[in-house]
């Protein structure tokens, strides 16, 4: 699953609702998908296909997996 694919999953469940309600605190709706925590399940699955590289690809996978983000590639690297 690459991150766009996240996403898109994300605005999917998006609730406009949720979206107004958040407004009242200042948060806009540009800046969140009003997503629901149960419906944030998606971490788990995303969780569960990576456990499943590394036993597929193994150490290969995991120096991949050091250098970018889970989510969205990083624009920093880490520092050792």
């Amino acid at each position: 699953m690459q991150h766009s694919d996240i996403l898109k999953r994300l605005k999917s469940l998006s609730n406009p609702k949720a979206t107004e309600g958040m407004a009242k605190y200042g948060i806009t709706p540009e800046s969140t998908y009003g997503v629901s925590i149960p419906n944030l399940r998606i971490c788990f699955e995303v969780k569960a296909e990576e456990k499943a590289l590394i036993g597929v690809f193994g150490e290969e996978y995991e120096s991949y997996r050091a250098s970018t983000g889970v989510f969205f590639p990083r624009v920093f690297k880490r520092m050792s």
